[in-house]
């Protein structure tokens, strides 16, 4: 196989000599060399550049092709793996589309890989693997691991150990490619050497990065595992702002807050272009966005002015979780919006029975941190004295003392709350456990 990869290149640069001295060969001589070299071209099944197998020049179209676009389910697919004289890279095809029908229509994948169909593509495919197109063998492998093949299935480890060896061969799309499915399949010890092998390509080709969606990417699935690659990330990220769609900032955003990368530059790009975004957001972007500024501690008070009033009218529409999340991003912020706090506390004030302790407690947290006090206090701390007061026992330890904490700085504690923390009882499980402190802190 080297050896006709070794006359593929030849083969390349001798064809221009060869054209450029078409004057001084006689036509007969030049006829049979350029015929000799294109019988080396046609054998090698097209040239590959620098050695990877990519897509022949000019494919024609044959019923197989449309057969496997055309079919709607597994076994459509596996049938026409019976078919005489499929190549490694129809089998490999075949596979590829398997996996995806597989996903698509909830299909057992034990009773797909047990089959002796399934088997006989493996082999096939496996016979001639480094016959197969570096796209096909990518999606094909995301196919086999989504099949839920096991890690030592020697068909497996052939196709990673090809795309192991390709790597440096493979197109930055194809590598995003990888990289979004495999971080998260990386098991045993030679499939996390492929991993690391990934991570050292992708580190030295982020400056390929032409679109906003492959840096996303990669922050979410690698920048964890890379502080290098991450620092690469935020670099091309801060070069790529003005094209990420708002649904992009927010996961961008989520994953540095998630990763604590508080890059000032990157935040101040984002928020900018956040601002330049006129379109309608839906809800769940609003608070991902709150809770990103909020973890990182990242003041920008035209974001949090749009967030706050965007929010505003779809509180009754809120769930008891989203409000607590709510309450906790802006008080972490330390901002203040009357206007959407009172509409938290009248949400807390009619929800009162559905939401759970630890909720109560987390709002009150909240309204402590920021020394805010309800417009109807007395009627709200009523109601949330009789949600409380009667099971302060249900209450981890820490979270009960922040919250103890909380209403003193509110200057709504009482007796019960009281009498319970400074019980010698509550003082030796605060002394004896190995808790960390819940909740927004006083």
């Amino acid at each position: 196989m080297m050896s006709a990869r070794l006359i593929c290149r030849v083969s390349r640069l001798l064809l221009p000599a060869v054209a450029r001295l078409g004057g001084t060969v006689c036509s007969g001589c030049r006829g049979r060399r350029l015929g000799a070299l294109a019988g080396v071209r046609t054998s090698s099944q097209g040239c590959l550049t620098d050695g990877a197998p990519e897509r022949p020049w000019g494919p024609e179209r044959t019923a197989i092709d449309e057969r496997v676009e055309a079919a709607s389910s597994v076994e459509e697919l596996l049938l026409l793996s019976t078919s005489h004289g499929l190549s490694a890279n129809y089998a490999a095809v075949l596979l590829l589309n398997i996996g995806r029908l597989s996903a698509l229509r909830r299909s057992d994948p034990h009773l797909i890989i047990t089959d002796t169909r399934f088997q006989n593509l493996l082999r096939a495919m496996d016979s001639q693997i480094s016959m197969v197109w570096n796209g096909n063998l990518v999606g094909m492998l995301r196919s086999l691991l989504s099949l839920g093949l096991d890690t030592r299935n020697r068909f497996l480890r052939s196709v990673e150990n090809e795309v192991r060896w390709r790597l440096r061969r493979l197109s930055f799309r194809t590598l995003v490619t990888l990289a979004e499915f495999y971080p998260r399949h990386a098991h045993t010890q030679e499939q996390r050497a492929l991993l690391a092998e990934l991570l050292k390509h992708v580190e030295l080709r982020w400056t390929e990065i032409t679109e906003p969606r492959s840096v996303v990417s990669l922050m979410v699935k690698l920048g964890h595992l890379s502080p290098t690659l991450m620092d690469r990330l935020e670099d091309k990220g801060l070069e790529l702002a003005e094209g990420f769609t708002v649904e992009d900032m927010r996961k961008l955003a989520v994953t540095m807050a998630v990763q604590g990368r508080r890059s000032v530059p990157l935040l101040r790009a984002l928020s900018y272009h956040f601002m330049q975004k006129h379109q309608e957001l839906r809800t769940g972007l609003l608070l991902d966005m709150a809770f990103a500024y909020g973890k990182l501690n990242f003041q920008q008070t035209q974001v949090f002015q749009r967030l706050t009033a965007e929010l505003l009218p779809r509180v009754p529409e809120l769930s008891p979780t989203e409000v607590v999340n709510c309450a906790k991003s802006f008080a972490y912020l330390k901002w203040l919006s009357l206007p959407l706090f009172e509409a938290l506390a009248q949400y807390t004030l009619d929800n009162c029975e559905r939401m759970t302790m630890v909720q109560l407690s987390n709002i009150i947290l909240a309204f402590a941190r920021l020394n805010y006090q309800p417009t109807a206090s007395e009627v709200f701390f009523t109601k949330v004295h009789e949600k409380l007061s009667g099971s302060l026992g249900e209450l981890e330890p820490f979270l009960l003392t922040d919250l103890v904490c909380a209403l003193c700085v509110l200057h709504q504690v009482t007796d019960p709350y009281l009498s319970h923390v400074l019980a010698p009882s509550f003082t030796h499980s605060i002394t004896g456990s190995r808790a960390k402190p819940g909740g927004v802190g006083g």
